[in-house]
């Protein structure tokens, strides 16, 4: 079957102009108390997480090797801490558990320790000062 003829058309043709569309301008001043309102009560809606900031001190006049503190479902350490200097880990406590700290002295002989005992949700920071007269533990903020 062909196909139809092209059907002719007028020589006249319209031109249809559209207006330019105008963006729409971000009023500040009706927004500004909501925004402002949101910004201030976003942090208020901040889940908290309980953290213990641990700091194991070496107040002896000799490094100390191998430091290892256990606490509830985990444990942290270092290969050695020099005398006067500080060692930093922070974590979060899961369960219940008694806190102990092994190390090796100057001697070559290993130490223990026992600490505090912690608690699920315990936070706050925890000192630990090796000195030369033994472990002092400062223990954080028991659970809420």
């Amino acid at each position: 079957m062909p196909l139809p003829a092209p059907r002719s058309t007028s020589t006249s043709s319209a031109l249809t102009i559209i207006p330019a569309v105008q963006p729409r301008v971000f009023r500040v001043r009706g927004s500004f108390p909501a925004i402002l309102g949101l910004l201030l009560w976003l942090p208020l809606a901040g889940c908290h997480s309980a953290y213990i900031e641990a700091t194991v001190s070496n107040r002896t006049t000799a490094p100390l090797g191998v430091v290892q503190v256990e606490y509830p479902s985990a444990s942290f350490g270092t290969q050695s801490i020099a005398p006067g200097a500080d060692f930093h880990y922070r974590f979060k406590v899961l369960g219940t558990g008694q806190m102990k700290i092994t190390y090796t002295d100057a001697a070559e002989h290993d130490q223990k320790s026992t600490g505090p005992t912690l608690t699920e949700g315990t936070e706050g920071p925890l000192f630990i000062t090796i000195a030369t007269d033994g472990v002092h533990w400062q223990s954080p903020s028991p659970a809420r």
